[in-house]
């Protein structure tokens, strides 16, 4: 599996701007084949994906792995994390359901934030702390 894996992660990166960025992420393999990809320099989990058994090998399969996390595009391009508390807040049907390769490369383009905990958080979300992998 985690030579499966690697392969995954290299196919999602492919044609990222920010392939260098995709090489110092560091994934976690849970029960059930649960991926967690976490950027480590700031002690943060990005984003997990279930790893599909039956994955083809093709980039295109690669790029369209929905998060098990409940996050949502809306219109404006905004990213949405649906929690209890906002479950009656928005219109969930009328977004579409992020992927990871969208979540990870606005993280490295220091567009989205992860919202819950890291050991960096405060400086993260007020936009003072940017990924650097260079």
């Amino acid at each position: 599996m985690l030579e499966n894996l690697i392969e995954l992660i290299d196919k999602m990166s492919q044609t990222s701007e920010y392939r260098d960025g995709w090489k110092e992420i560091e994934p976690t393999i849970g029960v059930n084949h649960i991926v967690t990809l976490n950027w480590p320099k700031f002690r943060l989990k990005l984003v997990s994906f279930k790893m599909p058994h039956n994955w083809d090998g093709a980039v295109e399969s690669a790029e369209r792995i929905v998060p098990l996390d409940t996050l949502y595009v809306d219109d404006n391009d905004v990213i949405h994390w649906k929690t209890k508390a906002n479950a009656e807040l928005l219109d969930w049907d009328n977004m579409e359901r992020a992927l990871v390769v969208d979540i990870v490369d606005r993280f490295l383009a220091g567009e989205w934030t992860p919202p819950w905990k890291c050991g960096f958080c405060a400086s993260r979300h007020n936009g003072s702390m940017k990924p650097r992998w260079k």
